[in-house]
């Protein structure tokens, strides 16, 4: 017995953290068909029965960082936040940059999983650029979505049809949809009212049989269905590869693998001459080689599929290709020609400077990157064989843009000379929107003209709200008090515009107009009670008995007279008065 005794410890046990929601599991982790961190959280609101905008009003928004949020919640309901801040531009919440690694940790710590990182393209942001990530709008497939509903398998929304360079389901043949089948309405990846396989503005059901016939829209085949099949298998890989990684792809892993390829594929590692094989931009691969910026899907996606490598290995910078590859050594050659530069025939230089010669006399004058595009020449070669040419026919138009910059500087600068001289007002905002200028172009620009303008429209607000509260105090003299209702009429403005500049005007106006109503109730009472009076006078003097029902057929009233106490009470009191006693029937 001592020894059960001393083997009980007394001790509290290790109680492990708890969270503030839902631990909940995602779907698809380190598979290519992955949750996105969108539709986590979508599914986390519908698993504690409160919709997208209430989980982030009240749970996501007070734990963030941004200055944005902060600003927008003041004077807003809470539940309001999502609708004002992210409607239409949630999508960068699957992407790598900051809005993504704010959301991030916003969830992780109220749901303690150190997991939803893959959830994004965060473990990729070292390596891939921001340009072409993820698609500003809800995308989806049909039949997947009614496949599992029929399976009755979680519905949720992979990251994989966020990616802007999947448009399609290789595996139903039919492209991805954004618009609702029911209502026509685009979706947005993150509303108030949103639920995975669900129209969030009719609540329509988005999946369709996989059976059912294609349009032609929809339908997909030939090289596109190849090109859909293949970049959805590769993007896939990556995503399925993100729990993996030993180490974060960085932009050394790019300009690594970019050099082998050049390197392998091009005689001499000519830059020009890959990205002519492959159809990309030169300044784009240059900037690959030296490691000075991150790669573009698009871009990516065209140099591993003629390379003949996977975005994967191209990111990490585990290559394997072939030491003797010609593929794209050859590719838009004609056999036979020898290696090295591009020589130019003499004919073709004169030609070309014909052509250079006479854009000197065009009017507008071209720019140096419209004439080369017109020549089918790049202008780096343009400039290599004909300096002076190309030198005056930069300066020609830098002239031209300079003397239309100064002409539009002047058109500005007359129409907000002119907007101070107007009656009307306007704000430096209408001045813009009428001229289809960017406001911020205006003020960087003609700082004090603005400012001008804007003390002008201020000092006209205050003014007019000066002769409102004069009217507001007139009718304050008015008989009959108008209600609120009809004063907001009667100034165009709301009711609340008005409660907040004149609080105290408003209820005053309010009040009497509740006490005139009240003192007209009683005044339309004693009339009515006048008027029983009247009426049972006349009938005792025609000879006939004021009864109820006699008085209320001459009032026109004879139901409603016998529930009414007061006018019973006058009519006791007139045959009172009158010494009148009810008849009796006699047998």
């Amino acid at each position: 017995m001592e020894m059960i005794c001393e083997a009980i410890t007394l001790s509290l046990p290790a109680l492990p953290p708890r969270s503030r929601l839902y631990s909940l599991e995602p779907v698809g982790l380190g598979t290519a068909e992955v949750e996105s961190l969108v539709g986590y959280v979508t599914r986390l609101a519908g698993e504690h029965g409160a919709s997208n905008a209430v989980l982030f009003g009240w749970e996501i928004a007070p734990l963030m960082r941004r200055a944005l949020i902060r600003r927008k919640a003041q004077g807003i309901g809470k539940s309001s936040l999502l609708a004002v801040i992210f409607r239409g531009k949630a999508h960068p919440v699957n992407g790598t940059g900051v809005t993504a690694e704010d959301w991030l940790r916003v969830i992780e710590a109220l749901t303690l999983r150190q997991d939803l990182c893959n959830l994004t393209l965060l473990p990729w942001k070292g390596a891939l650029s921001h340009k072409g990530q993820i698609r500003p709008e809800r995308a989806w497939c049909p039949a997947c979505y009614e496949e599992r509903r029929v399976r009755e398998e979680v519905i949720y929304e992979p990251l994989l049809w966020s990616l802007e360079p999947v448009t399609a389901c290789p595996r139903h043949r039919r492209r991805l949809r954004t618009a609702c089948q029911h209502c026509g309405r685009l979706l947005h990846p993150l509303e108030s009212y949103h639920r995975p396989g669900f129209c969030s503005a009719c609540s329509g059901w988005l999946g369709v049989s996989p059976g059912e016939s294609l349009s032609e829209d929809e339908a997909l085949a030939g090289a596109e269905l190849e090109w859909q099949s293949w970049v959805s298998a590769v993007l896939g890989e990556m995503l399925a590869a993100a729990l993996y990684l030993p180490c974060e792809p960085s932009r050394e892993a790019i300009s690594a693998s970019t050099t082998a390829c050049l390197r392998r594929m091009t005689p001499g590692g000519s830059g020009l001459a890959f990205c002519r094989a492959l159809g990309v931009s030169e300044d784009a691969i240059g900037n690959w080689c030296r490691g000075e910026s991150r790669a573009d899907f698009h871009t990516l996606l065209r140099v591993c599929s003629k390379v003949g490598v996977t975005p994967l290995k191209f990111l990490t910078g585990t290559l394997d290709i072939p030491e003797e590859d010609t593929s794209v050594r050859t590719e838009g050659r004609k056999a036979g020609t020898q290696s090295g530069p591009r020589r130019w025939r003499s004919i073709q230089i004169e030609e070309v400077k014909k052509a250079l010669e006479a854009s000197l006399k065009e009017d507008p004058p071209p720019s140096m990157i419209g004439i080369a595009r017109r020549l089918k020449r790049p202008t780096s070669a343009l400039r290599y064989r004909f300096p002076l040419l190309c030198a005056a026919i930069v300066s020609r138009y830098a002239e031209h843009l300079k003397i239309g910059l100064e002409q539009r500087r002047d058109n500005i600068r007359r129409a907000l000379e002119l907007a101070l001289q107007e009656n009307d007002c306007s704000s430096v905002e209408e001045v813009a929107r009428g001229n289809g200028w960017h406001l911020g172009t205006l003020i960087e620009i003609f700082p004090e003209l603005c400012k001008q303008i804007s003390e002008r429209h201020a000092e006209h607000i205050k003014d007019g709200w000066s002769k409102i509260r004069g009217e507001l105090e007139t009718v304050l003299k008015e008989n009959p008090p108008p209600p609120m209702r009809e004063v907001t009429t009667r100034f165009s403005c709301s009711e609340t515009s008005l409660y907040s500049h004149f609080p105290d005007l408003c209820r005053r106006i309010a009040k009497r107009h509740k006490e005139y109503r009240k003192k007209e109730v009683i005044r339309r009472r004693e009339r009515f009670l006048l008027k029983v009076r009247k009426a049972a006078l006349t009938l005792h003097a025609d000879g006939i008995y004021p009864s109820v029902k006699q008085v209320g057929a001459r009032l026109g009233r004879p139901e409603s007279l016998k529930s009414d106490k007061a006018a019973l009470a006058v009519l006791s009191e007139v045959r009172h008065d009158l010494n009148l006693h009810v008849p009796t029937v006699s047998n």
